[in-house]
């Protein structure tokens, strides 16, 4: 947090502010705190956005797709895991877009479809 708030006061770059802001949001997610962890995505992938790096937004839109499941935002976390793949594809990134679609199907299996869970994880 506190390198947050310095790198706001030097008025780094929105890269910079969006690595920043994605390491927070998993610090939160390691002690627990799905919710912060899910807002601060979010202000990353935002940041993520403006400067149009595919691969950050990509990777936001996949730990917020995780977090919505932690939170049961299941509808949620699957529009983001989609959104992911969709980017991983544009840049062709086989690795990410099956991080994507795992992310997806534990959202599925959430809301208890769990053939479209098994059918994402084949």
């Amino acid at each position: 947090m506190k390198g947050y708030e310095l790198n706001t006061k030097l008025k780094v770059s929105q890269s910079k502010m969006a690595s920043t802001l994605y390491g927070i949001a998993d610090s939160y997610d390691k002690i627990g705190e799905h919710e912060l962890s899910y807002n601060k995505f979010q202000q990353a992938l935002t940041l993520d956005r403006k400067t149009d790096n595919k691969q950050d937004i990509g990777h936001s839109l996949t730990k917020l797709a995780y977090q919505a499941y932690k939170l049961k935002l299941y509808d949620d976390g699957i529009e983001h895991a989609q959104e992911a793949i969709s980017v991983f594809s544009a840049i062709s990134n086989t690795r990410n877009i099956a991080w994507s679609k795992h992310n997806m199907a534990l959202n599925y299996a959430g809301k208890g479809e769990l053939k479209k869970a098994l059918s994402l994880e084949k």
